[in-house]
């Protein structure tokens, strides 16, 4: 079993590392992707255009790509679930599916290593709460993982996955 302590780790280095925003992503390595491959997993062909767009961007701004991965909101968990071994690497969940199998937090009981959630239920986004008010999301894919103050995203409730000890 993992601790809430290395979920909140694994949530920065896929942060510090510069990681993007794709659809579908669970953490692949962004120097693995094809541009096939991203226009297949977006959506559209413009929102694809913009995963390229922020890469683009990285790489002008001089950041080192070799250890960033591509997530979505879901998939920042889920990689950082398979990469400890919590989950297999055939398991596969959305925001919504990992809301369910969490026991509920209020917002201002949270801790270091908790979800936040954008909906009581059926929650279409989500973050890692890692602490000092801040979260580690996946918010887009112009901007890709970001750390931010709790209260800048939408986040209406909390919740702590049966993965940690």
């Amino acid at each position: 079993m993992a601790t809430a302590n290395e979920f909140v780790d694994g949530a920065t280095i896929i942060w510090k590392n510069h990681s993007i925003y794709l659809w579908g992503g669970n953490g692949e390595y962004t120097k693995e992707l094809r541009i096939k491959q991203i226009y297949s997993q977006e959506q559209s062909m413009h929102d694809a255009a913009r995963v390229l767009r922020h890469i683009a961007e990285l790489l002008d701004n001089g950041y080192d790509l070799s250890k960033s991965r591509a997530v979505d909101c879901s998939g920042l968990a889920i990689a950082i679930l398979r990469d400890l071994k919590c989950i297999k690497a055939t398991e596969d969940y959305r925001a919504r599916d990992l809301q369910a199998m969490c026991k509920k937090i209020k917002l201002d009981k949270l801790k270091a290593g908790n979800c936040v959630f954008n909906k009581e239920s059926g929650a279409t986004h989500m973050g890692i709460y890692v602490g000092y008010d801040m979260v580690i999301e996946a918010q887009g894919r112009d901007v890709g993982v970001v750390k931010r103050k709790l209260d800048q995203g939408n986040w209406v409730i909390g919740g702590r996955l049966p993965y940690f000890s």
